[in-house]
């Protein structure tokens, strides 16, 4: 193509980083770019996701000790500055994350035009540094910045698809996605059943789950437990078809990061929220908030303790909503075609 452009995608190391860049990276490469992935050692484990074989490993930066990260920084930024002198990329892309941050910021130094991209309904740290420079900053809910562009978050094509799909509902018969995103939540392990456990068993009957447990320990108890309830449950290490379980559920329960966010507004399910509690900024309350007053969600605080949260399920379980309701509202927050805004986003200011 003649005007085929040259781009660094820049991610730190976590999912909520990568899955956004690779979903991007998709389109831009399926249009014909040139597109080179840059991130840390723990973001290259997602490398079977990325679409081609250009990538850029970044040296991890340690936020932890401040020495080592100053000299870890300074150390990337020179590598980082050489190598953009060398490939001469037409534009850089960042996606967050500290690892994002010597990339980007010998970009900005050296006149190159950038973009941020923020999945949370918060800016991190990173993004906040960088988007003062920055020829704009994507976002993926409504925000008050100056340089804004609201694109949503890049997700995967198999459950942006999701959205082209109509879900019946049935409230006779509830069928409940419940996860905590790679590494699981304990705090699921806990409630659920104590919620489950105060319904009846008639009412129970009107449930189905399908649930990640992590800790091979924890799932045998958990399977006994719902097993002496009489409820249909399975549960599962990790959920390798994640748009085949989103498509069948009714309801979901999960942490709120922003890709969990997206996805689930995209299918337009509604969502029992229980952000995770000890970000400083409350970037996953903040993502939940947008679907609860929307109508597309409740939110249970972790902080109010497990009793409470666990009664706070119990009545949302037992005089359950019109989940068909949830849904719409839910549906109208969603952005399938994120991953194609953002990458129009690119290539106009490239």
């Amino acid at each position: 193509m003649s005007d085929k452009k040259k781009i660094f995608l820049v991610a730190g190391g976590t999912g909520g980083h990568v899955f956004p860049c690779v979903a991007t990276a998709q389109v831009l490469v399926e249009q014909g770019h040139d597109v080179t992935w840059v991130s840390d050692e723990r973001g290259l484990k997602y490398q079977s996701h990325w679409p081609n074989n250009q990538i850029i490993k970044t040296p991890v930066l340690s936020s932890n000790n401040k020495a080592k990260f100053m000299l870890s920084l300074k150390f990337s930024f020179i590598k980082s500055f050489i190598k953009i002198l060398k490939e001469k990329p037409d534009i850089i892309v960042g996606f967050g994350g500290y690892p994002s941050l010597p990339m980007m910021l010998a970009a900005q130094a050296l006149g190159k035009k950038t973009i941020v991209h923020e999945a949370n309904a918060t800016l991190g740290k990173a993004n906040a540094l960088l988007g003062k420079r920055a020829h704009h900053v994507a976002v993926s809910f409504p925000s008050g910045h100056i340089k804004a562009v609201l694109t949503g978050n890049p997700i995967r094509p198999d459950i942006a698809a999701l959205a082209d799909k109509e879900h019946k509902f049935q409230n006779n018969k509830v069928n409940i996605l419940i996860y905590g995103g790679s590494l699981g939540a304990q705090v699921f392990n806990q409630i659920v059943p104590q919620a489950f456990e105060k319904l009846t068993f008639k009412e129970r009957a009107r449930f189905s789950i399908q649930q990640q447990v992590v800790n091979d320990n924890a799932r045998t108890a958990l399977e006994k437990e719902y097993q002496d309830m009489g409820l249909e449950a399975l549960l599962l290490p990790f959920i390798e078809d994640m748009p085949n379980a989103l498509d069948n559920a009714d309801l979901l329960m999960a942490r709120s990061g922003a890709s969990t966010v997206a996805e689930v507004t995209c299918a337009g399910r509604p969502a029992i929220f229980i952000p995770y509690p000890f970000h400083e900024d409350r970037q996953q309350y903040t993502n939940a908030k947008f679907v609860e007053k929307a109508g597309g969600g409740i939110i249970i605080d972790e902080n109010d303790g497990e009793h409470t949260a666990a009664q706070k399920l119990y009545e949302f379980l037992k005089d359950l909503p019109d989940l068909e309701k949830m849904g719409k509202a839910s549906k109208s927050l969603g952005k399938p075609k994120a991953a194609w805004t953002f990458a129009e986003l690119i290539i106009k200011t490239a």
